[in-house]
């Protein structure tokens, strides 16, 4: 669980219980992870946090609803969030453990998880194996969709935005894009890009990078490793264009080194896949060996769609 990026967000109209599962969380997260929950006591705080969130495009990963509230109370929760086409996995607690027919239905609506009660023993163990499904089903997903897309007729210049689409889309990013690397000049190139809407034409007007300047790029490529910061407006994170990303709101960003994989050339690395988030984010080790196998795929689309040109000796 402390692991774990994922949005949860609880209602109960019990304050001890919602003061319990705030406790219970504050030694599952580490503390900068906090926000990643809500919870809520009553309708209308919960449709306020809710409305929140879906306007600055953020959604919850995992719902948690007490079945003592009202089914009316419930349904207006649910119009929201599915008006929102939110994708999550409801984990519904109750208090009792005889059922009315008309709760058992709305459980199986939902995709429920049924538990006897709201509590450390029984709840929240499940959160994890829950977030753990939801990232291996988004993960197959993606990675197959990219294959189809490797092994479709579709335009060669249109291979690497689809796969930069996919990953946005899937890993619900800010944006994302791919550099190309001249390892004869050490300047990087923009091979694709997605999420940058009207800032598109602007970022490949001041766009100037190379392999020896002090950027988060530069850095992952000179090193050949994954390179991550969780707040790219910080001193201490070395990017370049902290303006735009203020513009944009980017929040963490995460670079993934794309390798040769041809014989001597095998170490050399030819690309970056560059994901920035739209809230702070710390990417575990599933996400960091993702985008490894999303960078392969990019190597594939390179060398077989006529996009890499080599120019070593």
């Amino acid at each position: 669980m402390k692991d774990c990026n994922n949005r949860i967000f609880v209602l109960t109209d019990n304050k001890n219980t919602s003061n319990l599962i705030s406790k219970i969380l504050e030694d599952y997260y580490e503390k900068e992870k906090n926000n990643l929950v809500e919870t809520a006591c009553n309708l209308t705080e919960a449709l306020e946090k809710l409305s929140l969130h879906y306007k600055d495009h953020v959604t919850f990963d995992v719902f948690v609803l007490d079945l003592n509230i009202s089914l009316e109370h419930r349904n207006k929760i649910f119009q929201l969030v599915n008006h929102n086409q939110a994708n999550y996995e409801c984990i519904v607690a109750t208090a009792t453990s005889d059922l009315p027919e008309e709760e058992i239905r709305f459980i199986k609506e939902v995709h429920g998880i049924l538990i006897p009660d709201i509590s450390e023993i029984t709840l929240f163990p499940l959160l994890p194996n829950v977030i753990q499904r939801k990232f291996d089903e988004m993960k197959y997903l993606l990675v197959n969709r990219i294959d189809s897309v490797l092994n479709s007729e579709i335009a060669p210049e249109s291979v690497l935005d689809r796969i930069v689409n996919l990953t946005m889309e899937c890993l619900d990013l800010r944006i994302c894009w791919i550099s190309i690397l001249d390892n004869q000049t050490g300047k990087f190139d923009i091979a694709a890009v997605t999420g940058f809407g009207k800032h598109e034409q602007r970022f490949r007007e001041i766009f100037d990078l190379t392999l020896e300047d002090n950027a988060v790029i530069s850095e992952s490529a000179r090193n050949k490793v994954q390179v991550q910061y969780q707040d790219v407006q910080e001193d201490y994170c070395p990017f370049k264009y902290r303006d735009l990303a203020k513009e944009m709101g980017l929040k963490s960003i995460l670079v993934t080194p794309i390798f040769d994989r041809r014989g001597a050339h095998a170490k050399t690395v030819m690309a970056t896949l560059n994901i920035y988030t739209k809230s702070f984010h710390i990417f575990h080790e599933d996400e960091l060996e993702l985008t490894k196998i999303i960078g392969a795929k990019i190597t594939a689309a390179l060398f077989t769609r006529g996009f890499y040109r080599d120019n070593r000796k």
